[in-house]
């Protein structure tokens, strides 16, 4: 059975530091990482969140504190 989105989120936050919308598109088929990452929040772990530029533009990275 699948993890859910969050903990599959978490752990790759954990192991690759950042993660951005089209990674957690790509790789666990999550379209709405904000939801995912509010869920964590409220789960008590600390993520933070900054505007990254990428060479396809700019892109929002998120975290963990």
């Amino acid at each position: 059975m699948k993890k859910p989105q969050t903990d599959r989120i978490l752990a790759h936050l954990k192991a690759r530091k950042t993660i951005t919308t089209m990674q957690a598109i790509k790789r666990y088929g999550c379209t709405r990482l904000a939801s995912r990452i509010c869920d964590l929040k409220e789960a008590g772990h600390k993520i933070g969140a900054y505007w990254a530029k990428e060479r396809n533009g700019r892109v929002y990275k998120y975290y963990l504190a």
